[in-house]
């Protein structure tokens, strides 16, 4: 009978025990592996959730800036009626309009080249505008005829008349907003005035170049790409294509949080620009396209 309770006393010392150090410790760090990996896992799939929607954001952004910037090139030169004295230039080089932004946007006379180069960093962002020549025609129809400027502004042309215009893009920060657009501006060059307010056509666009290809024997081989100073004015005539280039990120603005890189010098360029070089979080991807100008076409074998 004293071996059966010895035995019953043991057994219930054994079952009411706690757990050793060693246990405690096993313990531990399992659940310390479990929270790191748990840890590890949302960090990753809100990076990679952020990487996806800028990527979506820029990839949506270009598409619509390509299309654009392409079914307004093609306008370049177009002269339906020529009637007009002499031909248009594809791309507007006169001294019509102002030199800053803020001029841009509100539609202020200007003295300075529509179409130009991109200096530096400093005084436009390494990017370039460009103003395309086109005519809009009623000089046979009975009543008038409304177009839309690039701001999507009606513009209004008499019945037996033509008219004269000049769609202008660049990047700017007109709102301030530390998101760079792509911005456009329509101007009557016989009047010589803005039409409308600038429009910010996509978010993102933090560069913008320009080159263009030149057939100065009319052959119908372009012989090179320029840049507009290269060009000159006087030779705006043999253009026969543009090829554009803009560097985008996703349009978002810094507090909502889309970062999604690390926070190291990063450097990009565009055609013949120099290298434009942003030390933040954001992600950016390069596009560009050439386009060719079908106005011309028939200058080919002049």
């Amino acid at each position: 009978m004293g071996g059966v309770n010895m035995q019953r006393i043991v057994m219930t010392k054994a079952k009411s025990s706690g757990f050793t150090m060693v246990e405690l410790l096993v313990g531990l760090v399992l659940s310390l592996f479990i929270i790191a990996v748990t840890i590890t896992y949302m960090t990753t799939s809100s990076r990679t959730f952020r990487v996806q929607t800028n990527e979506s954001l820029i990839q949506e952004n270009a598409r619509f800036a390509m299309e654009v910037l392409t079914q307004n090139f093609r306008l370049a030169g177009l002269n339906p009626s020529n009637n007009f004295a002499n031909d248009l230039a594809v791309v507007y080089a006169d001294t019509k309009c102002p030199a800053g932004e803020a001029g841009l946007a509100s539609g202020d006379a200007g003295t300075v080249v529509c179409t130009k180069d991109g200096a530096n960093d400093a005084t436009d962002n390494n990017s370039d505008r460009i103003a395309i020549d086109y005519m809009v025609d009623a000089s046979k129809s009975g009543t008038a005829v409304t177009a839309f400027g690039c701001n999507s502004q009606p513009i209004t042309v008499s019945a037996g008349t033509e008219l004269r215009l000049a769609s202008v893009f660049w990047s700017g920060d007109l709102d301030g907003d530390g998101v760079r657009s792509l911005y456009c501006q329509t101007y009557n060059l016989q009047t010589e005035t803005a039409v409308g307010v600038a429009l910010p056509l996509v978010d993102g666009v933090d560069r913008l170049q320009f080159q263009y290809g030149v057939d100065s024997d009319n052959d119908g081989v372009i012989e090179r790409y320029q840049s507009f100073t290269n060009l000159g004015a006087a030779n705006t005539n043999d253009v026969r294509a543009i090829r554009v280039a803009m560097l985008l990120n996703g349009g978002a603005s810094s507090d909502q949080n889309f970062d999604s890189e690390e926070q190291v010098n990063r450097s990009y360029s565009l055609l013949d620009a120099p290298a434009s070089a942003f030390n933040d979080r954001e992600l950016r991807q390069v596009y560009s396209t050439t386009v060719l100008i079908p106005n011309t076409l028939n200058k080919v074998g002049t």
